[in-house]
């Protein structure tokens, strides 16, 4: 079956659409650039909020840490954020949000996180 020259040329289009399509939403999920001193000034803040704890599940020595979050343009501190998630222009909306502090069981691996 022969394609006539319109025919290629509406699948083209449609091909570089779609793609273009694609490229967009695929930057627009992480475009939000951090200043990552901030982030880590906050989470810092966060993090001298919570002392090392008894682990609740072996009673281990518990110590803190983060989860990081890696994306196309950086790696940062995971932060709680009130609500459900919806989409705004950069991506989905982040704010108001706090750094996340995750403790871990130097024992049993246990991890509890907090947001404050």
């Amino acid at each position: 079956m022969k394609l006539s020259k319109l025919a290629l040329t509406i699948i083209a289009v449609i091909i570089v659409f779609v793609a273009a399509v694609g490229f967009a939403t695929f930057r627009a999920i992480d475009t939000k650039v951090t200043d990552t001193k901030s982030e880590i000034e906050r989470y810092s803040t966060v993090q001298r909020r919570i002392a090392d704890s008894i682990c609740p599940k072996c009673n281990g020595q518990m110590e803190n840490g983060f989860i990081i979050d890696r994306g196309h343009s950086g790696s940062y501190i995971s932060s709680w954020v009130q609500g459900t998630p919806k989409e705004d222009s950069g991506g989905v909306n982040t704010n108001p949000g706090s750094p996340i502090v995750t403790q871990r069981c130097k024992a049993c691996g246990f991890l509890e996180s907090y947001a404050k």
